[in-house]
């Protein structure tokens, strides 16, 4: 999506996104980074200086924070997310804000204009996703002009390591997390109903929680998650729900400190400009040992197979976090 600046030189719909948001006068955007965002990120560089951009565990909660910054500064709250289950998480948030009739302005992106309606199975793609919002916000409108604004190598080997670790009959559920990607590709499934994903959808933290229902439905198998750091603070609030129902599943927690996909869409494409990628995250294991969960951290692959396999022997409720590098960019 683009279109002409005043001056005559063409500009990209991320570009016009943030110079209408500083024209509106905007000063701080909630947000989570997404494959379809990351043109509208890389904007962001060139307005940092007037428009704070908050990086977020959940979708959930941009609409919240946004709702609360609106109501305590008596400006709108702005948050930018990804379409599909994006929009679907932060609902409840834009709901409240509806009901208490507070100034909320969401921004959510799009797969490619030419593909909308056409049921391809592009990552994040919902029909007449505008139907989803009608009935919980004042207005809503979709944007496809520019101008209408103004009105892999070392996940190989963990991928690997991790086949290497689990029995013949495990149920394996996949995030949306570059290690889950490489899974798609390199790793064996021996049975049917034994390897879960998001599907075209790429729901961020889908994987935890899937696996807990996976277990429930078949508590005599093994069942492990595959999760980034991001993915998994979207869900870990349900190791609660985890311990308190003795629901044995392991949870892999591969920890690069960041959004991983989109930090490396960031260093491949926009000149290594990092913006709302980066992530600071809590002590995981003492987190998970705070809910009563066995929890052990290691930092290479070859480690993982003896993690993952003594984790299930245990038979409760478990996090192997294993912390690496960001992925480089010469793998690619």
């Amino acid at each position: 999506m683009t279109t002409q600046s005043d001056s005559g030189s063409t500009r990209s719909g991320g570009s016009a996104v943030v110079e209408q948001l500083v024209r509106e006068g905007v000063e701080v955007v909630f947000g989570i980074p997404g494959v379809q965002l990351m043109h509208i990120l890389d904007s962001f560089h060139h307005g940092a200086d007037r428009i704070r951009y908050i990086t977020v565990r959940h979708e959930q909660a941009t609409a919240f924070m946004a709702d609360g910054y609106a109501r305590v500064s008596g400006r709108p709250g702005t948050t930018l997310i990804v379409p599909g289950p994006g929009v679907y998480n932060a609902g409840s948030g834009l709901a409240t804000a509806y009901a208490a009739s507070s100034p909320v302005f969401q921004i959510s992106g799009q797969i490619n204009r030419n593909a909308i309606g056409r049921g391809n199975s592009l990552p994040h793609e919902v029909h007449d996703q505008l139907d989803v919002v009608r009935p919980i916000t004042k207005h809503a409108e979709r944007v496809t002009e520019a101008d209408q604004l103004r009105a892999a190598g070392p996940q190989a080997a963990i991928v690997e390591a991790l086949a290497d670790s689990l029995p013949a009959d495990a149920i394996l559920a996949v995030d949306a997390t570059m290690v889950g990607y490489m899974c798609h590709m390199y790793l064996p499934v021996a049975h049917p109903r034994s390897y879960l994903t998001s599907s075209y959808m790429g729901t961020l933290g889908f994987a935890m929680n899937m696996a807990l229902g996976a277990k429930v439905g078949a508590p005599e198998r093994p069942v492990v998650s595959i999760n980034g750091d991001g993915g998994f603070l979207f869900a870990s609030n349900e190791l609660a729900t985890a311990v308190q129902y003795d629901i044995p599943a392991v949870h892999v927690v591969v920890n690069d400190s960041g959004y991983g996909n989109t930090r490396l869409d960031q260093e491949l494409n926009y000149g290594g400009r990092l913006l709302g990628t980066e992530l600071r995250n809590p002590d995981l294991v003492k987190y998970a040992e705070s809910f009563g969960c066995a929890a052990t951290r290691i930092s290479d692959e070859a480690s993982l197979r003896s993690a993952v396999r003594e984790m299930i022997a245990e038979n409760r409720p478990g996090v192997v976090e294993l912390v690496i590098d960001p992925l480089p960019t010469n793998g690619f």
